[in-house]
Formats: C-alpha cells, structure tokens, sequence
C-alpha cells in the first residue's frame, strides 16, 4: 500500500516566476540606468540618498555603501540644498536648479538638477522623492565664450567712428554713438524702440523703405540711403 498527498502547486510556481521575472526587470533597469546620460538617485523622507546609478557615484566619487545615509549637504551648496528642501516641506512639487559643485577629479562642474516629490505622507511632507542630475559644464562655457564674443563685438561697434544701427521688426534694436550723434541724439537710448523709418528725411522713406524690404526678402545688405 502506497500513500501520498498530491498538492497544487501551480500558484507557487507562477509567483515564483513572477518573481524571477521581477527581479530580472528590475536589473534590466538598474542597468539601464547606470548607462544613461544624466545622473539619477533617489531620496528617502530625511532627503537621505537611499540610491543613485554609476554616473552619480562617480560623480560624488563615493560607492553605494559610502553614500547610503548622506543627504546634499554633502555634496552640493546651499543654493541647492534650499531649493531641494522647499521641495520636501511641500512648498513646490518640483524644483529646477543649476549650481556648481567640485566633482571627484577636482574639476567645478555646472549642475542642472531637477526633482519632485512622488509621495508624501498625511502633513504634506515628502516620503521619497525622485531627481536627475545633468552635467551642464560645456554648454555653460560655450555660453560664456558666446558672451564674451558678443561683449567684443558690441565694442568695437561701439567705438566705431561710422553709425551703426540694427533694427528689428523696423524698429531701433542697436545703435552705436556715433549713430545716435547723426541722429541728433544726446544718448543711442533716446532711439531704440523708434520706427528707423521716423529717423530718416521724409522725401527718402519710400525709397528706405524698399530696400529695407528687399534687403529682407533677398537677404543681401543694402543702405537706407545714399
């Protein structure tokens, strides 16, 4: 005589596969996101960092041991800090800041970091919040040399001996000093905003307007007057 129990298991096994394919997911994405551009982490209630993908860590230079239990404080100034905390306290569901931080090799990087609350508890207080931090240090110093070059252009046009002037919309956008002086402006302000067509003599505008107009369809230069 043989005895036994037959059990159904087929519940357990399905809940064992979906947990196989759980965890599977969940690596597929943790690795997603240690090779994405930007660097992601997430917080806990006391804005503690309880994760952050590989860019970030390098960033902080630190392992995810060594930052678990940080918070900002840490790593950025308080520029930052006080927005991410307005943030926590309920004052804003979002926040978008750029500041400056030393990274591990030593280099002051520009930061853009964004965040939001993704749930609160019954005071309004945040219990995790998640963010992205985006290297901006290049488009910062392209920014930067752009300025400069303006800056140099604005200059030399500024001392320039002949009048300049720039319009937009057929209004005075820019106009140096010698430009105002043959305008009979004490200041190149009194101009800007004025229709460029009230500057010039009455018998001319027809034809200023012309080639304003042409100079605009065709692209090319060409003198209000000659």
């Amino acid at each position: 005589v043989i005895d036994g129990v037959a059990v159904d298991i087929s519940a357990r096994r399905r809940a064992e596969t979906a947990q196989r394919q759980a965890v599977a997911d969940a690596e597929r994405f943790r690795e997603a996101l240690d090779h994405a551009p930007a660097y992601v982490y997430m917080k806990d209630l006391q804005s503690r960092y309880v994760y952050a993908n590989q860019p970030t860590l390098q960033l902080f230079g630190c392992s995810a041991s060594e930052l678990a239990g940080s918070d900002d404080t840490r790593f950025f100034p308080p520029s930052a800090v006080g927005v991410n905390l307005n943030c926590i306290e309920g004052r804003c569901e979002r926040f978008e800041v750029e500041f400056r931080m030393k990274a591990r090799d030593g280099e002051w990087r520009w930061i853009l970091g964004r965040g939001q609350c993704v749930a609160r508890d019954e005071r309004g207080q945040a219990t995790r919040m998640v963010g992205t931090h985006v290297d901006i240090t290049e488009r910062k110093r392209a920014e930067e040399a752009l300025h400069e070059s303006e800056e140099r252009y604005r200059s030399l046009l500024e001392l320039a001996p002949e009048g300049v002037l720039a319009h937009i919309d057929g209004k005075c956008s820019f106009i140096n000093k010698a430009g105002a002086q043959l305008f009979g402006a004490a200041h190149p302000g009194e101009l800007i905003g004025k229709p460029i067509l009230d500057l010039i003599h009455p018998d001319y505008r027809d034809i200023a307007k012309e080639r304003i107009e042409r100079s605009l369809e065709h692209g090319e230069p060409a003198p209000l007057w000659q």
